[in-house]
This record gives structure tokens, C-alpha cells and sequence, in this order.
């Protein structure tokens, strides 16, 4: 009787172990769903502001004369093999 008793008692704990570790699991996917947004939504204004900021380029480009120019990530030279 004795063995069956711990063996309850060490479904029970692992039961409840179980129950903390779901309700963990949804609290941490809540949180990840927040981030997520806060990310899309900081996205979101990075890529107007960046927006923004070519179209000041162009219109001052524009006002000095000057033809727009493409930016690209400069050349890495490679040095002697």
C-alpha cells in the first residue's frame, strides 16, 4: 500500500508540474506575440522613415542639380592570394 500511495502522489506532482509548465508555455507565447507586433509595428515606421529620407534626397538632389545616384554597399577588396 505504501508503493501506491507514493506512486499517486508522484502522478500528482507530475500532473501539476505539467499544468505550470502549459500555463508557462502560453504566457511565454503571449509575450512572443507582443514582441512580434512591437517589431512589425517598429518595422513598419523604419521603413517610412527611410522612405522619407530618399524622397529629401531626390528633392535635394533635384534643387542642386545633381543626377540621383544609387547607393550600394561598397566593393571589399580582396588583397593578394
Amino acid at each position: 500500500m505504501c508503493i501506491q500511495g507514493a506512486l499517486m502522489q508522484t502522478i500528482k506532482t507530475l500532473k501539476e508540474k505539467i499544468a505550470a509548465l502549459e500555463n508557462e508555455k502560453a504566457n511565454l507565447m503571449g509575450e512572443i506575440e507582443t514582441l512580434r507586433k512591437t517589431a512589425e509595428e517598429r518595422m513598419a515606421v523604419l521603413e517610412a522613415e527611410v522612405g522619407q529620407m530618399r524622397e529629401e534626397a531626390n528633392s535635394l538632389r533635384t534643387l542642386i542639380g545633381s543626377e540621383p545616384t544609387i547607393v550600394t554597399s561598397p566593393q571589399v577588396k580582396s588583397g593578394p592570394s
